[in-house]
């Protein structure tokens, strides 16, 4: 009997579990009052009892969190099985009741607790032992005051080993109590879009436009760009312009470049000619902060191709040292290489070729974003 008891109960807490989820119930706080009837099973150790009817009444104090917390009664009659004799059987309790789901209409719950168990009789020895009890139940609310009550408890004697097994229902009254749920806030929309004001974006919308969920013109384009106002992340951009799907001007990456060529007296590394290259060079990185600079050094053909390459790395780093400390470069972003005799621009047969051979050269670029127009 038991067994189905118990399989009975969790079935009906796993389905009405399922249910509950969908019903939203503000709990509030205050005392309550619970009648209840029920029936009960005995196993009294080795006393065959007859099962029978109960009744019974709550008193307990609701918390506005999952917490109850109750002091109970319940009276039974029940007789020793063959004998034509009848017993009292009450407990007195206080119990513990938390909610599964205390924010929901329909909402399981766990209660336990520990009180006495009185057995009084003619054909018994009165008892009065000390007990537990532990059970699941749910609860129906029909509004903050009133809620529908049924639970499945077991109960232990502590002392004598007894144990009984009661299915309660009750009504459960809520005096009084108070809810965390704040008052309602009026709905004001003054342009009678349907959009609230402290959500609506654009406040004065004449009556019957269709609006967004900003409260905005669904078609009103204001800088004529093609997207409507609702979907523009880019207002103000310039009539007929390239935008995307966004409002936004539509861009490419575009690689600029500037190139500079200083000269140097023969067989040395001291800056003939170029110092408005050098400026230019160092204005263009000032104008674009992420552009690199590399500097190259040459020479002529005239003497060793060791010693020439060397002193086209001294020519190249000599343009680097002028743009840090003249015109206020970032060293980080400058490259010097020498070059020595490599890639000559003019023949050395001359005395002109040989002085244009005899050069730095720097090759600064940059990737920028430009608009379309």
């Amino acid at each position: 009997m038991m067994r189905t008891i118990r399989n009975l109960g969790i079935a009906t807490f796993l389905s009405i579990t399922t249910l509950s989820s969908a019903q939203a119930y503000e709990r509030a706080s205050g005392v309550t009052v619970t009648p209840m009837i029920g029936y009960s099973w005995y196993d009294f150790n080795g006393v065959k009892l007859d099962d029978d009817q109960h009744a019974g009444l709550g008193l307990g104090y609701q918390t506005s969190s999952p917490w109850s917390f109750e002091f109970a009664w319940q009276s039974g009659d029940s007789s020793v099985n063959g004998l034509d004799s009848d017993l009292d059987v009450e407990q007195f309790r206080l119990d513990v009741l938390y909610d599964l789901m205390h924010n929901r209409a329909f909402n399981p719950y766990i209660v336990f607790g520990a009180g006495q168990l009185q057995v009084n009789g003619d054909d018994i020895n009165n008892i009065k032992n000390d007990m537990t009890d532990l059970g699941l139940g749910l609860k129906y609310n029909f509004n903050q005051h009133l809620a529908l009550r049924g639970d499945i408890r077991a109960s232990y004697d502590l002392n004598d080993s007894h144990q009984m097994y009661t299915a309660n229902l009750g009504l459960q009254i809520l005096i009084g109590g108070s809810s965390k749920k704040a008052a309602a806030v009026a709905f004001i929309d003054s342009d009678n879009d349907g959009i609230e004001d402290k959500m609506d974006n654009c406040p004065g919308t004449a009556p019957g436009t269709m609006v967004d969920s900003y409260g905005c013109d669904k078609n009103k384009d204001s800088d004529g760009d093609g997207v409507v106002d609702a979907q523009d992340q880019c207002p103000g951009s310039n009539a007929g312009a390239k935008v995307d799907d966004k409002g936004c001007y539509l861009v490419i990456k575009e690689d600029i470049t500037s190139e500079l060529e200083v000269t140097f007296a023969n067989n040395s590394a001291e800056i003939v000619s170029g110092r408005e290259e050098l400026k230019k060079i160092a204005g263009f990185m000032r104008d674009y902060p992420h552009s690199k600079v590399v500097i190259e050094g040459y020479t002529d053909s005239s003497g060793a191709a060791s010693y020439n390459l060397k002193l086209s790395q001294k020519r190249a780093d000599a343009v680097v040292n002028s743009l840090v400390n003249d015109y206020g470069a970032d060293a980080t972003r400058l490259t010097s290489i020498g070059r020595g005799e490599a890639n000559p621009v003019a023949s050395n047969a001359t005395a002109e070729g040989r002085a244009a051979n005899r050069r730095v050269t720097a090759r600064a670029k940059a990737t920028v974003e430009k608009t379309l127009d």
